[in-house]
């Protein structure tokens, strides 16, 4: 049998090639709305010291400690990506002001803000950990925790009598009466005035803590109180309370959750 030409040869082998690249594209949007995405739960856990300055690194490139704003950017990130479809918060004996505190909340909320569903769990919880957790849908807590919730005290250490033993005299400059940050240097107790500013940013603090969990629960600021002033508590007396929504651990959680995605995007199909 004649060969035909080499000319005819390319022609054909490039039509072929066209009408073949013709059925991939066209199959490939079929492919493409055929696989759904696949719906993503955010696990973040949270612990020890929150910074608000640059993390320092460890020699794998890691950050030591957590970053307030790399915690608000993950938490914004996974609110505007629609696979995420819901959060577990773990807190972990957080350190952080009670400023850092209201930001890290505000994050929590705009995540909820997206339709998207929020579960704090808690273990050993103190009243930073749960004022966080107050911004969830839903805090839990495993039956081997501790609500470590408390009131509010403070405590001032002075130096003045040390120096005076040790002949050493401390020279401070106290511009205006509330102005006392010098005071345990020079004086061997707290000033009224001292005392005062003292009581009043406790007094600030217990009441941002009381109206959290009095919006939470829909009580009084006054019952709130006495839920803060009545603690510690156990698992199963918080959750009596209305303190804790659940008994259970996190990977029950997460077990459940992952459940709910799972049935939701079978129902979608």
């Amino acid at each position: 049998m004649r060969r035909p030409p080499a000319a005819a040869r390319s022609a054909l082998a490039l039509a072929f090639a066209v009408s073949l690249l013709t059925a991939v594209d066209a199959a490939e949007p079929e492919k493409i709305a055929a696989k759904p995405p696949t719906p993503v739960l955010v696990d973040l856990t949270l612990k020890g010291v929150v910074t608000e300055g640059p993390a320092p690194l460890a020699l794998d490139g890691r950050p030591i400690t957590d970053n307030l704003q790399g915690i608000i950017d993950t938490l914004a990130k996974a609110r505007d990506d629609n696979n995420v479809k819901g959060l577990v918060l773990r807190l972990r004996n957080i350190s952080l002001g009670w400023a850092k505190s209201g930001e890290l909340r505000k994050a929590i909320k705009d995540f909820r803000a997206s339709g998207k569903r929020a579960i704090a769990v808690l273990e050993m919880a103190d009243n930073a950990d749960y004022l966080v957790a107050t911004a969830a849908d839903e805090v839990v807590m495993p039956e081997s925790g501790w609500l470590m919730l408390k009131g509010l005290a403070a405590e001032v250490t002075f130096y003045k009598g040390l120096f005076d033993k040790l002949g050493v005299t401390a020279q401070t400059v106290q511009i205006g009466e509330f102005k006392g940050a010098g005071e345990p240097f020079s004086r061997t107790e707290m000033s009224p005035a001292f005392r005062e500013e003292i009581v009043s940013v406790l007094n600030d603090t217990h009441a941002i803590m009381a109206e959290a969990i009095a919006a939470r629960q829909g009580i009084t600021p006054a019952d709130a109180r006495a839920l803060i002033d009545g603690g510690p508590y156990t698992p199963q007396g918080a959750r009596k309370l209305g303190l804790v929504n659940r008994v259970a651990y996190a990977d029950q959680i997460e077990a459940e959750l992952a459940k709910g995605l799972n049935s939701s995007t079978s129902q979608g199909k």
